[in-house]
C-alpha cells in the first residue's frame, strides 16, 4: 500500500463500536454526580483568577466612584457652558441662518447704552459680534471694529470698495 493506510467505511464502523463485552459498572453515573456535588465549583474569571468577595465588593466600589467623579465633571463641564452669555457671531443665529439664538433671551426691555455715527451709510448691513467687539461695514467700504460695551472705536479700515444695494 505504499506507506499510506486506506480505512474503508467498515474498518471505521468497527473502530467506533465498542466491545460488547464492556459494561460501565451499574451506579457509575450516580457516583460521578456525587463527586460533582460534593466539589466546590468556581468560575474561572479573566484570565483564571477569580476575585474573592472582598475584592468583588472593593471593586465595585471603584466603579461607582469613578462613576459618581464622571457624573460631577460632567455636570460641571455642561453648567460652564450655560454660565456665560451666549456667543452669536453672524447674522440671524450662527451659520446656518436658522434664526435660532444660542441661550436665553434677553432679561427685560432693551435699552440702548451707546450709539456709533461712521462715516459711511449703515443701511443693510447687521453688525457681527465676537469677543466683545462688534464689527460692521458700511456702503462706503469700510470695515469697523467697535468695543460691545462702550461703543469706542478700535479700529476702522477703507477697503476701497463702494458697494450698492
Amino acid at each position: 500500500m505504499n506507506g499510506t493506510m486506506h480505512l474503508s467505511d467498515d474498518a471505521i464502523r468497527t473502530a467506533l463500536t465498542p466491545a460488547s463485552a464492556m459494561q460501565a459498572p451499574v451506579g457509575l453515573a450516580d457516583t460521578i454526580r456525587a463527586a460533582i456535588d460534593e466539589t466546590p465549583q468556581r468560575r474561572a474569571g479573566v484570565l483564571g483568577w477569580v476575585p474573592s468577595p472582598r475584592t468583588r465588593l472593593l471593586m465595585q466600589l471603584v466603579a461607582v466612584g469613578l462613576l459618581l467623579v464622571a457624573l460631577v465633571l460632567g455636570a460641571l463641564l455642561v453648567g460652564s457652558r450655560l454660565i456665560g452669555p451666549p456667543s452669536v457671531t453672524t447674522y440671524h443665529g450662527g451659520p446656518e441662518r436658522t434664526g435660532v439664538m444660542p441661550g436665553p433671551g434677553p432679561n427685560g426691555i432693551p435699552v440702548q447704552i451707546w450709539e456709533f455715527e461712521g462715516t459711511g451709510s449703515f443701511a443693510g448691513w447687521s453688525p457681527a459680534v465676537v469677543d466683545g467687539t462688534v464689527y460692521v461695514g458700511d456702503q462706503g467700504g469700510a470695515v469697523t471694529a467697535l468695543d460691545e460695551a462702550t461703543g469706542v472705536l478700535r479700529w476702522q479700515a477703507r477697503l476701497g470698495l463702494r458697494l450698492r444695494f
